[in-house]
């Protein structure tokens, strides 16, 4: 079994630090099950996005401060969401990330040249997500993503760098 981490604009340091706190919250997790893990530095934050083996862990992200990553991880692992999760199958965006009503704000990373960028658009009430094509702003090669069906229908969405 495999665990991948993917540890986004931070030092040498931090990214060790970061990685043995993800590693060690997994705990036995790492060595029968498969996942993936990115960590990407928002401003004070940590985007974080989880792929684990099970559905309730498939792209499962949310924001956290640094210091509380363990406990956020720990709160998903357990069942329990952590404080700004968002999921795929979620209606809307989650009022603890810090994004304005109505405004989803995705962080995401290039699946080509690995460079942080964010997806911006509008969110109504009821939206399920869906998956579309961007254009990553570092390298302009395409990425899909999810955001809101109504942002989708109408191409309301855009890519800034992070």
């Amino acid at each position: 079994m495999a665990l991948k981490i993917l540890a986004a604009g931070f030092d040498k340091d931090t990214r060790a630090h970061l990685e043995g706190v993800v590693r060690r919250t997994l705990g036995a997790r790492v060595g029968s099950e498969t996942w993936s893990i990115s960590l990407v530095k928002a401003g004070a934050r940590l985007a974080v996005t989880l792929d684990g083996p099970e559905e309730r862990f498939r792209h499962l992200s949310f924001a956290v401060e640094e210091s509380q990553l363990a406990k956020a991880l720990g709160a998903a692992l357990s069942g329990g969401v952590a404080a700004g999760a968002s999921h795929a199958a979620t209606a809307a965006p989650p009022a603890a990330l810090p994004s304005p009503a109505g405004t989803g704000r995705d962080q995401h990373v290039c699946e080509h040249c690995r460079a942080a960028y964010v997806v911006l658009y509008e969110t109504r009430p009821d939206d399920v997500r869906q998956l579309v094509s961007v254009a990553c702003p570092h390298c302009w090669k395409t990425n899909h993503v999810e955001v809101g069906s109504w942002a989708a229908s109408g191409r309301e969405y855009r890519a800034e760098k992070a």
